[in-house]
C-alpha cells in the first residue's frame, strides 16, 4: 500500500466514532469477503496487501454449518444482505479472538481490522453499535452520487455551447472523473440513485 494510500486510511479510523463499538467481538467471529477464498489466495501470492492482511488475521471454516455452529445469526445476516451466490461464500474467524471478546494481538492488528467497519455498505452483525452511523454515511453517499449526476448532467449541457478544443477538453476531463466515481458506486446500486 502506498504512502498516501496509509496516510488516508488512518484519518479515517481518526474521523470513526469508535466509541459506538460494543466490543462484543462479533465482526470478528464470523466474517466473510466479496472474494472466494481461492481468489484471495491468488491475490495474495501477487502481493495484495490487503489479501496478505486478511489472511493473516482471519482463517476459513471448514463448512458454513461450521459457520453456522459459531454464530447462525451472523450468518443468516450475512447470507440475507450478500448479492454473492451461496457457492461464492466462504466465511472466516478470526484467529486472535479471545473467549472475553478481545483481540488477543490488538496493538499488531492490520490496517483491515482498525477501519472495521470499512465502508458505508459493510455488513455488519445483527446489533452493532456501528448500524445507524453506517446507514448516515450510506446516505450522505447517496447524495454525493446524486449531486455528481447532476454535475453530469450541467457538463453535458455546456459541452453542447463549448467554443473551442480547451474547453471541450476540460469537460471531458471533468466528466471522466465523475464517470469514473460513478462507475465505481455501480456495485453498491447508484445506477437506481
Amino acid at each position: 500500500m502506498e504512502e498516501k494510500d496509509k496516510k488516508y486510511l488512518l484519518n479515517m479510523i481518526k474521523d470513526r466514532p469508535q466509541s459506538l463499538c460494543k466490543m462484543c467481538g462479533d465482526c470478528c467471529r464470523v466474517v466473510t469477503t466479496k472474494y472466494t477464498y481461492q481468489e484471495l489466495l491468488e491475490k495474495q501470492k501477487q502481493g495484495d496487501s490487503s489479501a496478505i492482511d486478511f489472511l493473516s488475521v482471519f482463517v476459513p471454516f471448514e463448512t458454513i454449518e461450521d459457520a453456522k455452529k459459531e454464530s447462525s445469526e451472523i450468518v443468516e445476516n450475512i447470507l440475507k444482505r450478500t448479492p454473492q451466490k451461496l457457492e461464492d461464500i466462504t466465511f472466516y474467524k478470526c484467529k486472535y479472538l479471545r473467549d472475553d471478546n478481545k483481540c488477543g494481538d490488538y496493538e499488531n492488528r492490520p490496517l483491515l481490522c482498525r477501519l472495521n467497519p470499512f465502508s458505508a455498505w459493510s455488513i455488519v452483525p445483527p446489533n452493532c453499535g456501528f448500524q445507524g452511523w453506517l446507514e448516515e454515511q450510506k446516505q450522505q453517499k447517496i447524495n454525493e452520487i446524486k449531486h455528481q449526476k447532476d454535475n453530469l448532467k450541467e457538463l453535458n449541457e455546456l459541452l453542447k455551447i463549448a467554443q473551442n478544443q480547451n474547453q471541450i477538453d476540460e469537460i471531458n476531463k471533468r466528466i471522466e472523473k465523475i464517470n469514473d466515481i460513478l462507475k465505481y458506486y455501480e456495485k453498491y446500486g447508484s445506477n437506481e440513485w
